[in-house]
């Protein structure tokens, strides 16, 4: 290996890195929002789906229990799929291919493909890797 393709096998994995390490910040931050009951209930959620704040407007203490524990639930559900959503598009960024595979995972009906696609594509950039290394050796 020439001195030319290790600096930019060493330029390619700085940038990898640095990627990398520029979405932990914003998955860091990263919070999902939903609304349900026409705005009258209101969730915000981190990237992994804890609730962060739940807002409940006081006309929607006029709902029966169950709808308003439905809505509940609505909007959680509603931010849970946003804060996936910006994931994946964090995600998609530092490492392309592998947003798609995680939105996936925030749809039940595709949860198996996605995790099939999220689990394809790191088995891909791990094999890059192991190649690059390789080939440095």
């Amino acid at each position: 290996m020439s001195t030319d393709e290790f600096e930019s096998m060493l330029r390619s994995a700085t940038a990898h890195i640095e990627a990398m390490q520029g979405a932990a910040a914003k998955m860091a931050e990263l919070r999902g929002l939903g609304e349900a009951a026409d705005g009258k209930v209101r969730v915000e959620v981190q990237a992994g789906g804890v609730v962060q704040s739940l807002e409940i407007d006081p006309r929607a203490m006029r709902m029966a229990s169950a709808d308003l524990s439905a809505a509940v639930l609505e909007a959680i559900q509603l931010a849970t799929e946003d804060a996936g959503a910006k994931l994946a598009e964090i995600l998609e960024t530092a490492m392309p291919g592998a947003g798609a595979g995680l939105a996936g995972l925030t749809d039940p009906s595709q949860a198996a493909e996605g995790a099939d696609a999220l689990q394809s594509n790191i088995d891909g950039i791990i094999e890059s890797l192991q190649r690059s290394l390789r080939e440095g050796l």
